[in-house]
């Protein structure tokens, strides 16, 4: 009988727990809001749950265009103090008393007056934010003297300053019809500055950013609301939810039917949204279940060919156990198409013969294993060259796909004289954009199931 009731006492508190567990997911704290009327920032938005702070956050944003309370409210139910404050003030009050040159020092003093008026707490962590011109402020402050207790977070920073603002020396300035524009300089650093963005961002930006030592960089869901976009960075922040790294960004694209071999599509350097992605919902359509990858969310940071392998067995791993796939197609769309003859390469031999057809669409012959969004200036990366990874490929396993327009540089001539299939299109990089017609010509060279629906082998014409 004593049994039984331990039995039962120890049962009625794995319940508890279970329940205190749901109800810390499911939960939402009693959330407090207020406004502070201040003479150089104006009117600042606040919000904090009553059953205590863990964190804190300023965000800078154009409190014209993002409602500054509901802002507030969003951040607030992450468990921490949230004060909205509206950017273009907190810039021309660092402004106050100088010749119009901003400087980080200056930056740091505004964001430490504006802590009086809240008052903030030295011992919580502190996030400083800011979306679209208001992601200057974090940028700048991260230049400013280390707080280690302090990150800084951009959404939608941008190289090019906004009218009639300059920036101090060390900073380079240069000029582009009427535009100011950040160019990389020496002595920056993103030691606390992490960026983020909704979309590539301009290729100035781009240059600036990915010249400045140790940032971090992402580049979300395209098209997330830029709030939305913060909230998600905070949450990774709070609860460090960031991912294994290396993790890759994917597009599951089912198909209606079961297959057992199972595409896996990287991208352009442009992400998962042209060619990559209408070919790839076209296969889908007809029966072939697709992965896209988007290298431009993927390989924003330099990878080596070794981490690019691991991820991509470990996503085939997934999908056997997950999609019930047996088979893969692996292919590659210029950027994407670049990076697979290294990556297949140092793929085990298991995972080699499950591959049974590697579809190459406009490569050239320099492989990089992160986008340079500089390369579309006119500039030059570090690249290995492609050939004698393609010729260690096996070649019976390969169709590579080339425009008119690009054949004296496409990877594809490497393959001439050997047993791999190459189709030269009309136009150039976009195949005049005939994506009909490329899904068409992809899917006869797919593997075919026999009639038991045993091992498939690569069709040949």
């Amino acid at each position: 009988m004593k049994r039984l009731q331990q039995v039962a006492l120890v049962s009625t508190l794995l319940s508890l727990l279970a329940g205190a567990g749901w109800l810390a997911v499911h939960y939402h704290k009693p959330i407090r809001q207020k406004t502070i009327a201040t003479d150089l920032f104006g009117t600042l938005s606040v919000a904090y749950p009553l059953l205590g702070v863990d964190q804190q956050v300023l965000a800078f944003v154009d409190t014209r265009k993002i409602p500054p309370q509901e802002l507030a409210e969003r951040i607030a139910g992450l468990g921490a103090l949230a004060v909205i404050v509206d950017a273009e003030r907190t810039i021309q009050s660092a402004l106050t008393g100088t010749n119009h040159c901003l400087a980080p020092k200056q930056i740091a003093a505004s964001i430490h007056a504006l802590a009086t008026k809240i008052p903030l707490v030295d011992e919580k962590p502190l996030v400083i934010s800011g979306i679209d011109d208001g992601a200057l402020i974090p940028f700048l402050n991260a230049q400013a003297p280390i707080d280690r207790n302090r990150t800084n977070l951009s959404v939608g920073f941008t190289a090019v300053l906004p009218p009639n603002l300059s920036l101090c020396p060390p900073f380079l300035i240069r000029k582009q019809g009427q535009q100011h524009i950040l160019a990389p300089s020496p002595g920056l650093t993103g030691n606390s500055w992490r960026s983020v963005w909704n979309d590539q961002p301009e290729v100035e930006t781009a240059d600036f950013v990915q010249g400045i030592p140790k940032t971090k960089t992402w580049i979300a869901l395209y098209d997330t609301p830029v709030e939305t976009v913060l909230i998600s960075e905070l949450q990774k922040l709070f609860f460090h939810t960031d991912g294994p790294p290396g993790a890759m960004p994917i597009v599951e694209i089912p198909a209606a039917n079961d297959n057992e071999t199972v595409t896996l599509f990287y991208s352009g350097d442009g992400g998962w949204r042209d060619l990559d992605r209408v070919v790839g919902e076209a296969m889908a359509k007809q029966g072939w279940p697709v992965v896209g990858i988007d290298c431009l969310r993927g390989f924003w940071s330099s990878k080596t060919p070794e981490q690019s392998t691991v991820d991509l067995a470990g996503a085939m791993a997934y999908y056997r156990q997950n999609w019930g796939a047996k088979y893969f197609v692996l292919a590659g769309y210029s950027f994407g198409a670049d990076i697979l003859p290294p990556i297949y390469n140092r793929l085990s031999p298991a995972d080699q013969e499950s591959v049974r057809l590697l579809v190459l669409l406009t490569p050239s012959s320099q492989i990089d294993f992160a986008i340079h969004i500089s390369e579309w200036l006119g500039k030059k990366s570090k690249a290995f060259p492609m050939a004698p990874e393609m010729m260690r490929l096996p070649p019976d396993k390969i169709l590579c796909i080339y425009g008119q327009e690009e054949k004296s540089e496409t990877a594809c001539s490497y393959l001439a004289h050997t047993r791999a299939s190459i189709l030269e299109l009309p136009g150039g990089h976009h195949f005049d954009k005939d994506y009909e017609k490329l899904t068409r010509l992809i899917l006869e060279h797919y593997p075919q199931q026999d009639a038991q629906g045993g091992k498939p082998s690569a069709h040949r014409q």
